[in-house]
């Protein structure tokens, strides 16, 4: 993450909507120190970044209402050149070749050893 992870504003947002791995994420980073939002689905999501830009994303291409990939191609029309970098996560092999797709800056495999 950047430098800027802890100023004033900064969170990372988490796009999950299964409940325990949403918030062993969210206990996970806010251990660190770090804010959190969240969000179940990617209109949610959305809704919350056009508020204020998320410094990352951490996302589950598998998400009700709007997936992931159709979430991170918005955030990237929101941002432009400044898009937030995306992690995804999910429990599909396959899912690494539509990250890769949606320019995410890493895949992991659920589920994922802390």
């Amino acid at each position: 993450m950047t430098r800027d992870a802890n100023a004033p504003g900064a969170y990372v947002l988490v796009v999950e909507d299964d409940p325990v791995i949403c918030k062993l994420l969210r206990w996970m980073l806010e251990d660190e120190g770090i804010r959190v939002r969240s969000a179940s689905n990617g209109l949610d999501a959305l809704e919350q970044a056009k508020q204020q830009r998320p410094s990352l994303v951490i996302l589950d291409l598998g998400l009700p209402i709007l997936n992931g990939e159709e979430f991170a191609t918005e955030l990237r029309h929101l941002y432009r050149s400044s898009d937030p970098p995306v992690i995804v996560v999910s429990g599909d092999t396959a899912t690494s070749l539509r990250a890769r797709a949606i320019g995410a800056a890493a895949f992991f495999q659920k589920p994922f050893d802390i």
